[in-house]
């Protein structure tokens, strides 16, 4: 603590509903992120963490991990698709992340459940890949065309934007359904309790966004419920704006507004039924008013550095407390846990008054 210097103690269960981890550029935010992961992995080693690293690069540095994984690493795999305890509803799920990743507009992904059946019932599987999935869905348009406007607006996404995308070998092979459609190893360590650092920080927007959903939608069809409020495994999302960005401004006609309008309904969905799963976000970002608002408010344990008059109106109507969050010192944060309010200094926070020994702390 500031005033009285005593170490506060957060209890474990707090983590369990999410946190939002909030703060400016070079406040300390980054550091105090991956000290709250590594005291997990030194003193909860049964807590499974995954760190999808969407920014920076070199941010592996902050975290004792057991594993790192690159986008292209042979070790990254996960199937599109994974067949849950019901499968009308893993189909429909996985249309809907499919086609909300990719900016598809409605009814698209209902069309896309119908041509995902389809395959199923005339092969017995889905396509191994997401190119012969979607050149199914390019097909049925073709065969049952909609009305001039949409079917214009579809079948220019589907002929440019969508072999655009898949034209990345590096993706097709990454998003591969695998013989038996088999979980991967980085999983079954995961869900065992180690630490897995996932890096994505090269790919661009739209990759970012197909692979961290097809990530929640893995987790989520291979987790089942326990018991409410016991964690179990998290998921670090580190510069979140990457794939949480709210629109600025809606335009349906626009893919990039689909997108993201459809994305942030999968993930406010997504982050309360984690909580029945032990699962956790911890959600890092330097301008909270850019994100999904479910990405802020739903997160109970707010820990928040120093913060923007935009940002620190989202967590409180008091403006002494708002000014309190403009002015505060760096290396100091805020914590909102559920009623209780104080504050610390983090842990890499220098007690000496050599300006030269502040500037070498991250």
């Amino acid at each position: 603590g500031v005033e009285t210097k005593i170490i506060k103690c957060i209890p474990t269960s707090h983590f369990a509903h999410s946190v939002f981890i909030g703060g400016q550029t070079g406040q300390g935010k980054t550091h105090y992120l991956g000290h709250i992961c590594n005291q997990f992995y030194k003193n909860a080693p049964d807590i499974g963490i995954l760190i999808l690293n969407l920014g920076k690069g070199e941010q592996e540095k902050f975290y004792l991990t057991d594993d790192v994984l690159e986008y292209g690493s042979p070790n990254l795999h996960l199937s599109y698709f994974y067949e849950g305890e019901h499968l009308d509803k893993s189909l429909q799920e996985t249309a809907t992340y499919l086609v909300g990743a990719l900016g598809l507009s409605s009814p698209t992904d209902k069309i896309m459940y119908n041509v995902m059946n389809a395959f199923i019932k005339v092969n017995g599987r889905l396509p191994l890949s997401l190119k012969t999935l979607f050149n199914g869905l390019e097909r049925y348009f073709i065969d049952h065309p909609y009305h001039k406007k949409f079917q214009t607006y579809i079948l220019r996404a589907l002929q440019v934007r969508i072999p655009s995308l898949l034209a990345d070998p590096t993706l097709r092979r990454t998003l591969k359904l695998s013989p038996g459609n088999s979980i991967p190893k980085w999983f079954h360590d995961w869900k065992a309790g180690k630490t897995i650092f996932i890096n994505l920080g090269i790919c661009n927007i739209h990759i970012k966004r197909l692979l961290a959903n097809a990530i929640f939608q893995m987790v989520k069809t291979l987790t089942p419920d326990v018991e409410a409020g016991k964690l179990q495994n998290i998921i670090v999302v580190d510069e979140a704006y990457n794939i949480l960005e709210e629109i600025v401004t809606k335009n349906y006609w626009q893919d990039d507004a689909i997108s993201r309008d459809q994305l942030e309904l999968i993930f406010n969905n997504l982050i309360k039924e984690f909580r029945s799963k032990g699962l956790s976000f911890f959600i890092a970002d330097n301008t909270a008013h850019r994100l999904f608002s479910c990405a802020v408010s739903l997160p109970t344990l707010k820990i928040l550095f120093g913060l923007g008059h935009k940002d620190s109106s989202l967590f409180t109507n008091n403006l002494k407390t708002q000014e309190y969050l403009f002015v505060q010192k760096k290396y100091h944060a805020l914590i909102w846990d559920n009623e209780e309010i104080y504050v610390i200094r983090s842990p890499n926070y220098t007690y000496s008054k050599q300006p030269e020994m502040r500037t070498m702390r991250r």
